[in-house]
């Protein structure tokens, strides 16, 4: 059966609590009436906060990371003042390795300081929400279906370090990075942006 359609009429309802957007579309005709409901989940921005790998945040100290890995063999440590980066110019940074886990700590002296990176290749560290070295591009995105990302060849990128969150208009400061080969994860990075 072919449906004419002689009238339509589109409502657009948005809750901003909302995690879902709801179309209404009407059909008439001189038969029936049709009502469809569209319900579209609305993306929103990750909470770095919230985010960790291998149980480690963003901002952490030096210290509770050295105490998570200290049974680790293969820790390897370097520390040097930046005179490089006008954002981070005379800060100390610290480069913590693990076995194919790093950290960069940035601080103001020479013990001080806070996690600004976490980037790994090794698949027995995962992210909070499970997605490890390995795993396929597909089951990433169902982990991390409600939340906004940007797409390349190579990687899938949530947060953006130029852009602003929607929900607050404050300048959103990290990225969490998923390098792609094919359809595998190669790397995970999370990054807050130095300059912020």
């Amino acid at each position: 059966m072919i449906l004419k359609i002689l009238s339509a009429t589109f409502l657009f309802l948005l809750s901003s609590t909302s995690l879902v957007d709801i179309y209404h579309l009407n059909i008439s005709n001189p038969d029936r009436n049709i009502t469809l409901i569209l319900q579209v989940d609305k993306l929103v921005n990750i909470d770095a906060s919230k985010i960790s790998i291998a149980s480690v945040k963003l901002g952490m100290n030096p210290q509770e990371v050295k105490k998570r890995f200290r049974k680790s063999t293969q820790q390897k440590t370097s520390t040097r003042k930046n005179v490089d980066s006008l954002c981070i110019q005379d800060k100390y940074q610290t480069i913590i390795k693990y076995d194919r886990l790093e950290f960069l700590i940035l601080g103001d002296t020479l013990n001080s300081g806070s996690v600004y990176s976490i980037k790994t290749s090794n698949p027995a560290y995962s992210t909070s929400e499970g997605i490890r070295v390995g795993d396929s591009i597909s089951k990433l995105k169902r982990r991390y279906a409600k939340y906004n990302y940007s797409q390349t060849e190579n990687s899938i990128v949530y947060g953006n370090n130029h852009g602003l969150r929607a929900e607050d208009s404050q300048p959103n400061t990290y990225s969490l990075s998923f390098i792609t080969n094919k359809d595998r994860i190669t790397r995970i990075e999370l990054d807050q942006d130095i300059c912020y």
